[in-house]
């Protein structure tokens, strides 16, 4: 399942379905809604055409770069101390271990290895060419330098402030733990597709209803929801669902008893032939003598 979650409400925007073996990128969808949004990506969505197409349609991305990606950088983008390596023509790879405390903020592109200094400038001087901007900021923890590459202007958005972006990224992943934990998607008891989508859907739903709750519980002074995070919050709502959907329908109407609708469901259901055949006992006492 393929989700597009809006990061600021942890609502879905939209969702696919496919196969395991299909890849993640192609499902992403380009359209007139990313002008002015931004996207974080995980490897996953990786791919060079897509970063070009969100950037024409008016939106901003910010990616990991994966291991073999090895861009080649045309100028900085970090002025002062600390910041004189020459990147005019560097690969990315090869500045990495120069790097030490510093923070790379640099302008490049994606260029196959074999690329001729003319063709360089052939590049850099179409009026159409926009460079990207790769930035990698060092973990203190682990000493390990994060690589992005983002089209987020340098004059706006700081490298650091790239790195905490990306890591809200983490949203998603709560966001599934979510739906397999406490919204019914651990295990689905089927592989029909439209039961699966309905399946699906429901859950997405939930989550949906479970977020608009915990906005207005929120807006009281004295809720302790301000105080969960997402997944206690989900087994909370998880636990009284059942009875907030029996409110909603009995304020909408719909006021029925559940052990009523159950015997009705039952009784318009006709039985099976073989059901008819009565049991054996049964059967058994009708031909016993008088």
């Amino acid at each position: 399942m393929n989700v597009q979650l809006g990061l600021l409400n942890r609502a879905p925007r939209a969702f696919s379905i496919s196969s395991g073996k299909t890849a993640e990128s192609p499902l992403l969808p380009t359209e007139a809604w990313m002008e002015g949004h931004l996207l974080l990506f995980d490897l996953g969505y990786f791919k060079i055409e897509r970063f070009r197409e969100i950037d024409d349609s008016g939106g901003f991305f910010i990616s990991r770069l994966k291991t073999n990606s090895n861009p080649l950088l045309l100028r900085s983008l970090r002025e002062g101390p600390g910041n004189r390596i020459d990147l005019r023509h560097w690969r990315l790879r090869e500045v990495e271990p120069y790097l030490r405390r510093q923070v790379l903020d640099a302008e490049g592109f994606f260029a196959p290895s074999n690329i001729t200094d003319k063709k360089v400038r052939e590049i850099k001087e179409d009026p159409a060419f926009r460079p990207l901007r790769f930035v990698g900021v060092k973990n203190e923890k682990t000493g390990e330098s994060h690589l992005y590459v983002t089209n987020l202007p340098a004059d706006k958005v700081s490298p650091e402030e790239i790195a905490d972006l990306y890591r809200a990224r983490w949203a998603v992943e709560i966001f599934f733990k979510e739906l397999k934990s406490h919204f019914g998607l651990s295990s689905i008891g089927s592989g029909k597709k439209h039961i699966v989508e309905i399946v699906i859907c429901v859950a997405l739903l939930t989550v949906i209803v479970s977020g608009q709750v915990r906005r207005e519980l929120e807006k009281e002074p004295r809720s302790d929801v301000k105080e969960m995070g997402p997944l206690l919050y989900a087994e909370h709502f998880h636990h009284i669902s059942t009875g907030l959907l029996q409110a909603v329908l009995y304020h909408e109407g719909f006021l029925f008893d559940p052990a009523s609708l159950w015997i009705g469901a039952i009784r318009a259901d006709p039985l099976p032939e073989h059901y008819r055949r009565g049991r054996l006992e049964d059967v058994y006492r009708q031909r016993e003598p008088n």
